[in-house]
């Protein structure tokens, strides 16, 4: 009898330690989405750079980056550490602020050369537009980037290639 009560409460245990372990993990795997204004307000108070995806439910390339992307662990750590994320439905009729100026969600896209679905596009912690990378970008592709933007390398003239083949050129 003793055996059995054992044995559920260590069945139970095991299920409770997995079901926290689970939580734990999709916790850390998902980006924290804000709006664009709310992102660019909460970059400049936090003194950290923003990364806005525009995307659209439709979008097969944004769904692969959400779930190969932006899902993978090193990246959501890296994303939910050092930057702000915003989100722009390109599908969704919407005002969106940027420098005291409202634009509708297309006239946004085009103010930023937005062509094509996915696009990231990158502002300084300043909330002031750095680039776009339009396309699907793999983990692998976009994790040197992310350094490349959060040590500032583009305000010391170092262009990205440069970075890559000798990420110590931002320190000198």
């Amino acid at each position: 009898m003793k055996k059995n009560i054992l044995i559920i409460i260590l069945i139970f245990l095991a299920g409770l330690i997995l079901t926290l372990s689970i939580t734990t993990i999709s916790a850390s795997k998902d980006p924290a989405w804000l709006t664009f204004e709310t992102a660019i307000e909460k970059g400049k108070k936090e003194q950290k750079p923003v990364i806005v995806d525009f995307y659209a439910d439709w979008c097969s390339w944004c769904k692969k980056m959400d779930a190969e992307t932006f899902s993978n662990k090193e990246i959501s750590k890296i994303l939910n550490e050092d930057f702000i994320l915003a989100r722009i439905d390109v599908e969704k009729k919407q005002k969106i602020t940027y420098k005291g100026k409202s634009y509708s969600e297309i006239e946004f896209q085009r103010l930023f050369n937005v062509s094509g679905l996915p696009t990231m596009a990158f502002f300084d912690k300043n909330g002031d537009f750095i680039t776009i990378i339009p396309g699907f970008v793999t983990h692998t592709q976009l994790k040197p980037i992310l350094a490349y933007l959060s040590s500032e390398c583009y305000l010391k003239k170092i262009s990205f290639d440069q970075f890559t083949k000798s990420p110590d050129a931002c320190n000198k």
